[in-house]
């Protein structure tokens, strides 16, 4: 993964990747390139978990060790798993309560928009812009973010590998 893919490769693992959306052939490119050797073996849903925690780290934030083993899904995920844009910031958390994670984790993986050129800084680098920009109305832990930097990162790492392992079979 190149920086200027991390983005992409980032926002593909919080999307389903049979829909073919940006970011799927970096990953496709490594798992092509891991077809002869002990790595071969891997499933499509490890290398899209790895290749965004890389893309974190290649972008400057925190290393994130993802846990292998994931069977790839036989069928597509069920509707509405993905909140749509047009959720207020209740809506966002009640959806992410549904699914599992507290305010604090919500919050946490929303970071992942700090990379990407969506206005939060450099569109290249994983930092603690996302939360700076947002101070404007914040929430409790997007003023922790914003101040902490390391907080965000061991948080975004946590909460990150919740979701990459939420649904997932080993």
């Amino acid at each position: 993964v190149v920086k200027t893919k991390a983005p992409a490769v980032l926002r593909l693992v919080f999307h389903d990747a049979g829909t073919y959306r940006r970011g799927l052939g970096p990953v496709l490119a490594t798992m092509d390139a891991l077809r002869d050797t002990p790595a071969a073996a891997a499933s499509l849903a490890d290398v899209i978990a790895a290749a965004g925690a890389y893309a974190v780290e290649l972008t400057g934030g925190p290393i994130i060790r993802v846990r292998l083993g994931r069977v790839d899904a036989v069928s597509a995920d069920p509707e509405n798993r993905m909140p749509a844009d047009t959720l207020t910031g209740e809506e966002q958390r009640a959806h992410f309560v549904r699914a599992g994670f507290s305010t604090r984790e919500m919050v946490a993986i929303a970071g992942a928009h700090t990379i990407g050129g969506k206005g939060f800084g450099e569109p290249y680098v994983f930092d603690n812009e996302y939360y700076k920009t947002l101070l404007a109305r914040p929430l409790e832990y997007v003023r922790k973010y914003a101040e902490d930097q390391g907080l965000f990162f061991e948080d975004f790492g946590a909460a990150y590998l919740k979701l990459t392992e939420q649904g997932a079979t080993w």
